[in-house]
């Protein structure tokens, strides 16, 4: 059966622009916010016209934060990041087109009350505050891709302090050089909420995240008090913290802390009379697969766990590399960092490639981590890449990729922009619980995609789109689960039974390998069934040589190339965050927006937007595609020797495409 997406899902593309409210420094004052030409010129204007929906996008520059600060509301949604001529959001580069807001009178930045989880701000460098940067007064807001620098506070948490809050989200951000005299030199978070329906099972989340050379009395980067639920901290680097007499990077209070997968170096005590826990000091929790090595002769603890009176809570520890610690460690091996003392690598950004706290091969802890039940809520590592790899996590912050057989990242893009692949896909995030009543009456009671699932989906597709992956044949099991996904991610979506289960033989299993192994005539192919189904393919026996059991989760994409017969191999495996991160680890590609032309495959289209002719411009000659937002091909022409060309657009839809070539993708916009 096939179901195309309504044309509505089409022209959300389109309308959604008209909901964008744009910020320029440069731009020429009076402008109405409608266009990156007629931007306004301070942030707060654009706040003072914001409507629920908007979404706000902030060129890279110098603001200068108002005394009052910037008052947000619930719903709002602010993206920095932008180098000022973008027409999709998944352009923008935060890493290197810097939207800074500079406090120079020492004011909060950022005031969010009551803010829920459809709140965003992204892509800010936030610096020079006095009073703390962000204050969240309840409310679960996501705050994601931030620099918070040089900030202090005479009270606690510089960068983030959050007062009777739910599950705030803080992911991939990164907190430098920031102070607090009291608690938590980066962070504080504290809910005196004590309504049942905020005790549940999860409390806050931060994830892939650094802490830099920050400080305060205790928890020199991070302080956690009397949060209800569990705060999950996870992918996380810690260096160079300082607190007085106990905490150094971490501590909690009355707090159930699960912390997973993070890297401590060189976080110490400075006081003259110090308790101990120079990397953490918890109340109760867990710390599972952290790295704590600072290579020197202190034999303060590097773990205490701060017990009140009369509290009989546990503290426990599970494969941890700790040193001189025997109680929550295990290892007791050098770990072989590439460079423990550059931890944001060449490129002076943290969380790309060549991070200096990145495991060398042969490390200890590398395969060294535990397993459990809660690895499918944490899909990735802190710089993106799939989290579980073979058998086992590797300890710490990072985690090392199958490479035997694999191309690497470039390697791999540059195959999928020529296209003839299938990209098989296990289904988005779903409700494990079966709570979700799913997108047809049909397809409930049943697992069905979360909100994070589809927001997943809607992610990746994008991300392709603007990568310049043309998207061609959607094949899907027809569990709701699956056929959505391609919904959301292509447009559109062809059931086959076979991809929803059965044994490695037999008519199912040959119509599977038809799928994997015939030649893609048009685009790559896309697939989205199951962990199961991919088992019986990949992993038969059990061995594990191309995939294990759970290695497989929700989201993720085996990248395989068609061989024609029953032949196929697998090139390379991505899950969700390796597609919406992958312009910003690699700017050399010409996908980042930052590129000036270096590429000789760049391609130029002027105007933007078109409203009958483009005109074409590239380094040298060769083929152009052209896809639209639903990742269908629909024009193709050749540039010749002149290296420019026309193109009649004055009949296609109004709507955003990508023009593609070998190596480039360039997206532009079709109005009138």
């Amino acid at each position: 059966m096939i179901r195309p997406l309504l044309a509505a899902f089409f022209l959300l593309s389109v309308t959604s622009l008209a909901d964008t409210l744009y910020v320029a420094t440069s731009a020429t004052a009076g402008g109405n916010g409608q266009s990156w030409s007629t931007a306004y010129t301070s942030l707060e204007d654009a706040l003072a016209k914001w409507q629920s929906g908007d979404e706000i996008w902030c060129a890279a520059g110098q603001y200068q934060v108002p005394q009052a600060g910037y008052p947000i509301s619930n719903g709002m949604r602010i993206y920095g990041g932008f180098k000022g001529n973008e027409t999709m959001r998944e352009q923008r580069d935060w890493y290197r087109q810097r939207t800074v807001l500079n406090s120079s009178q020492g004011a909060s930045i950022f005031t969010l009350t009551a803010c829920d989880s459809i709140t965003r701000i992204d892509g800010f460098v936030l610096q020079g505050t006095r009073s703390t940067a962000m204050l969240v007064n309840g409310g679960s807001p996501r705050i994601f891709n931030n620099h918070f620098r040089a900030c202090s506070t005479t009270t606690d948490g510089a960068a983030i302090r959050m007062n009777g809050g739910g599950r705030i989200q803080i992911e991939y951000c990164v907190f430098e050089d920031c102070s607090a005299d009291r608690f938590g030199g980066a962070v504080y978070l504290n809910s005196d909420i004590t309504s049942a329906a905020w005790n549940r099972q999860w409390g806050p989340f931060i994830g892939q995240c650094f802490f830099v050379n920050c400080s305060a009395q205790r928890g020199g980067g991070l302080y956690i008090a009397d949060c209800p639920g569990t705060t999950q901290i996870t992918s996380t680097v810690f260096a160079g913290n300082r607190a007085v007499d106990a905490a150094g990077a971490i501590g909690s209070e009355t707090s159930d802390v699960y912390l997973n997968n993070s890297t401590f170096s060189r976080n110490t005590l400075t006081g003259s009379t110090v308790i101990g826990g120079k990397s953490a000091a918890m109340s109760a929790g867990a710390i599972q697969n952290c790295l704590m090595w600072n290579e020197d002769e202190d034999t303060t603890s590097h773990v205490l766990q701060l017990v009140p009176q009369g509290d009989t809570s546990k503290l426990v520890g599970r494969a941890n590399v700790i040193e001189r610690d025997f109680v929550y460690g295990f290892w007791q091996f050098a770990p072989d960092f590439v460079s423990v003392d550059d931890v944001d690598g060449n490129d002076d950004i943290y969380g790309t490639d060549d991070d200096g706290l990145v495991l060398l091969p042969g490390s200890i802890g590398r395969d060294g981590g535990y397993l459990d039940t809660y690895v499918n809520h944490r899909q990735h590592d802190i710089l993106g890449n799939p989290r579980l790899v073979g058998r086992k996590l590797d300890v710490g912050a990072y985690e090392a990729q199958r490479e035997e057989g694999r191309l690497g990242f470039r390697e791999a893009m540059a195959e999928m922009r020529k296209g003839g692949l299938v990209f098989m896909y296990r289904h988005g995030k779903t409700d494990w619980d079966q709570k979700d009543r799913g997108p047809a009456p049909e397809c409930f009671p049943g697992r069905n995609l979360i909100a994070e699932g589809r927001e997943q989906c809607d992610e990746i597709g994008k991300a392709q789109r603007m990568l310049g992956v043309e998207q061609g044949e959607a094949l899907t099991s027809p569990a709701c689960r699956c056929w959505e996904t391609l919904k959301i991610m292509v447009g559109r979506y062809e059931e086959r039974s076979y991809w929803a289960g059965g044994g490695g033989t037999g008519p199912s299993a040959q119509s599977r390998l038809r799928d994997l192994s015939t030649a893609v005539t048009s685009g790559n192919r896309f697939i989205s069934t199951h962990d199961a189904v991919c088992q019986s393919i990949f992993n038969p026996n059990g061995g594990g040589e191309i995939i294990t059991t759970a290695e497989y989760m929700e989201g993720d994409a085996l990248i395989i190339r068609p061989l024609g017969g029953t032949d196929h191999e697998v090139l390379a495996q991505w899950c969700s965050e390796t597609w919406t991160r992958y312009h910003v680890r690699f700017p050399d590609e010409v996908s980042s927006v930052t590129e000036q032309g270096a590429s000789q495959q760049r391609i130029t289209v002027t105007p933007v937007p078109a409203s009958d002719q483009l005109s074409v411009t590239t380094m040298m000659p060769g083929r152009v595609r052209v896809i639209n937002m639903l990742g269908a091909q629909v024009a193709t022409f050749d540039i010749d020797e002149s290296r420019s060309a026309r193109v009649d657009v004055s009949s296609w839809p109004v709507g955003t495409y990508v023009m593609i070539n070998d190596l480039s993708a360039t997206p532009f916009v079709v109005a009138r």
